[in-house]
């Protein structure tokens, strides 16, 4: 059996990562195991995906977290792949010891900086995440979110659960026509966000630091030297979760947060009280299990 596209590890986090030459997998069935957070297993790995995989690898017991994989790593000592995922074990170099036929890794999920270290690209085992098709549904969820929050949805669906009747104070209404969406970061998600905004009638700017203006071109979006420009000059902003934000310098803004699908208003505090508040107000209904590797 061979496996295709099994060429090195992928890029996955922005960084030039190992890509050794083509790796030849036994032609002969596969031993691999699932380690990862057994709540997120069924959500991650569906049952087509299980079947397929059992169909092509012979697996070597039962579902390990990664609390069990450490305790117990000699259980992995013939695992030539690893399905993972949220709650993935740290592929270092106590871990790696035990595992010394480990020639693949299937994560399942977003970025892999929680799970891997030196030791692990030292072996140039081949990594593969869900990062990019993670950053479809995402995204999607994003426009939607932007385009609500335009017309100051969560705001007025906040209100009448607190109120029981339409508001009687209404905020302003920038509706989408000609406003300014401001993108935190040109990451996977907001690339797709840029692109997926395309259609409407908003001007697109970001603060990217990493990104050039040649690519920002490309995206057709306008990129801001700093935060503060982007924040007094955007009428609804998202962000990728890797971005902090320490201040902000205008308020009644809406917050878009991916991928954990926060949507919040930067108010004014309560007088007598300094500073800014942050008033959340809408999540996605599914929330990932406990545990799961920071994306």
């Amino acid at each position: 059996m061979w496996l295709e596209g099994a060429t090195g590890a992928c890029n996955m986090t922005g960084l030039t990562l190992n890509a050794a030459a083509s790796i030849p997998i036994r032609a002969t069935r596969l031993r691999g195991a699932f380690v990862l957070d057994p709540n997120a297993c069924d959500l991650i790995y569906g049952p087509d995906e299980q079947r397929d995989i059992a169909a092509r690898v012979d697996l070597i017991g039962s579902r390990m977290s990664a609390a069990e994989a450490q305790k117990n790593p000699k259980a992995l000592r013939d695992v030539q792949v690893i399905f993972s995922g949220w709650g993935a074990p740290k592929l270092d170099t106590v871990f790696l010891e035990h595992l010394p036929e480990l020639k693949l890794v299937l994560y399942g999920a977003g970025t892999v900086a929680g799970m891997v270290s030196e030791a692990f690209w030292a072996r140039n085992i081949p990594i593969c995440s869900a990062w990019a098709a993670n950053a479809v549904p995402v995204s999607e969820f994003c426009l939607s979110q932007i385009l609500f929050s335009l017309k100051s949805g969560w705001y007025f669906a906040r209100q009448i659960h607190r109120q029981g009747q339409w508001p009687a104070e209404r905020p302003p209404i920038s509706g989408a026509y000609g406003s300014t969406v401001g993108l935190i970061s040109l990451g996977m998600i907001g690339k797709r966000v840029a692109q997926l905004l395309k259609p409407f009638d908003v001007k697109v700017i970001a603060w990217s630091p990493y990104t050039t203006p040649q690519e920002a071109a490309e995206l057709g979006i306008q990129l801001v030297p700093t935060l503060d420009e982007l924040f007094e000059r955007s009428d609804v902003m998202q962000r990728e979760r890797s971005v902090r934000l320490l201040r902000v310098v205008r308020v009644n803004h809406v917050l878009v947060s991916c991928p954990g699908g926060i949507v919040g208003f930067i108010l004014p505090a309560p007088d007598g009280l300094a500073g800014d508040r942050m008033l959340g107000t809408g999540r996605r209904p599914r929330t990932p299990p406990q545990g799961r590797s920071a994306e």
